[in-house]
């Protein structure tokens, strides 16, 4: 019996431009996978503007007063936006513009009925606002809002922001809710501008 050998195969050097497709094809998937990558590290799959509208423009402009007076960032939370949500649609259901609600109790007594805990929290509210950055404007202007939005101990913010649509006092209601969440607490859904 004859032994068989294995005669090697020698591929052809690639061309430059086989060189070229494969650095391409390389960069690409890796681009498209950076780019992938950082969608699910950036977004929480939450459209916070869809279920709380006017959330991220205020989150920006409550963010940039912070930071010009070298505070740190606030981030929207799910469950802070749905008590101020439901506390600006209190106000419009039953047509008042009060921090005590008649449904709800204080503010602190509303966050905690929503399970929010905390360990220092806040209010703000306003009506008759057409934009965020008028309403921004009132809210800097007062100085009990002021210094809500320039809380150094608040670490997360809800917005609520409701449109009547006849019968009440106002046609906008808007409020905001501040927290540093109890020791411990803080897990939730958060949109972060940085």
């Amino acid at each position: 019996m004859r032994k068989k050998t294995l005669k090697k195969r020698r591929h052809a050097p690639l061309t430059k431009k086989q060189i070229r497709i494969v650095i391409i094809s390389a960069s690409s998937a890796l681009v498209i996978t950076f780019a992938i990558f950082l969608y699910f590290i950036t977004h929480t799959g939450f459209d916070f503007d869809k279920y709380y509208p006017q959330s991220t423009k205020i989150l920006e402009l409550v963010n940039e007063e912070r930071t010009a007076m070298g505070l740190t960032p606030l981030v929207l939370d799910k469950d802070l936006c749905e008590v101020a949500k439901a506390k600006a649609e209190d106000m419009m259901i039953n047509n008042y513009f009060d921090h005590t609600s008649p449904t709800y109790g204080s503010p602190f007594e509303m966050m905690t009925q929503f399970g929010i805990t905390y360990s220092a929290a806040g209010e703000n509210i306003a009506a008759g606002y057409g934009s965020a950055e008028s309403v921004m404007i009132g809210w800097m202007n007062s100085p009990g809002h002021r210094a809500n939005i320039l809380n150094g101990n608040y670490t997360q913010l809800g917005v609520g922001y409701v449109v009547s649509s006849g019968g009440t006092s106002y046609v906008t209601y808007w409020v905001q809710e501040f927290v540093k969440p109890a020791a411990g607490k803080g897990g939730g859904t958060f949109y972060k501008i940085n």
